[in-house]
């Protein structure tokens, strides 16, 4: 399986706070049968070289566990007006992953990923299962019609953001607005089976097929 959104990078922003804690989730993504995470703090300025240097500190624990790890970040919506260009996931395409929050989807905020997609990048949408609710579907299928992606988190479906949430995963599920399942990992909690489980009755390609595609700039 290939994780595409962990904040497993120790000492930034709300990720674990030591190399130990790092090499902890690790373990625990290895036993759920990861072999290949990107790695997705929180954008904040400055954040390229540090994320840079500290993934060079845990790769060979990763590679210990035969895990590969790759390079990304995760964006505020808020924060795209601000940057002239985006850290992506991974080096050979040009996917971004994009946390809307509270940002409502409206003509203003779909002009703004549009411009971003002028410029060639790939939109990601971050777990829309924890921000949207069923009244937005169709602001959400008209983003899919559009080229943005989803991604949706493995506990939303095992109920770990409650009812509301898991069944709303549900729903974008049926109505094929789901790309990518991740696992969103703050703590080893966020590797605790979540993935595994998931992996048995949800569609491979959320896993392997489409996660593979996109770091082979194929997707």
């Amino acid at each position: 399986m290939i994780d595409i959104h962990s904040h497993l990078l120790f000492d930034i922003d709300d990720g674990p706070k030591s190399l130990e804690s790092s090499v902890n989730m690790l373990e625990a993504a290895a036993k759920d049968g990861i072999t290949s995470i990107i790695l997705t703090p929180h954008f904040l300025p400055g954040i390229a070289q540090r994320l840079k240097q500290r993934l060079e500190i845990l790769r060979p624990e990763a590679e210990n566990l035969n895990i590969k790890l790759f390079h990304g970040c995760e964006y505020d919506f808020s924060q795209l007006h601000k940057q002239e260009e985006l850290i992506t996931l991974g080096v050979k395409g040009r996917f971004v992953l994009i946390d809307f929050c509270l940002t409502p989807i409206n003509p203003i905020t779909i002009n703004s990923l549009y411009n971003w997609q002028e410029k060639a990048y790939k939109i990601i949408l971050a777990h829309p299962e924890r921000l949207f609710s069923k009244s937005d579907l169709p602001a959400l299928k008209d983003l899919a019609e559009a080229d943005v992606y989803f991604q949706l988190n493995a506990g939303s479906f095992m109920g770990d953001y409650g009812h509301r949430v898991q069944k709303f995963a549900r729903i974008l599920l049926a109505n094929d607005l789901c790309h990518f399942i991740a696992s969103d990992a703050h703590s080893t909690k966020n590797y605790a089976g979540q993935m595994l489980t998931c992996q048995k009755f949800l569609k491979e390609e959320f896993f392997d097929e489409n996660p593979q595609k996109m770091l082979d700039g194929k997707l």
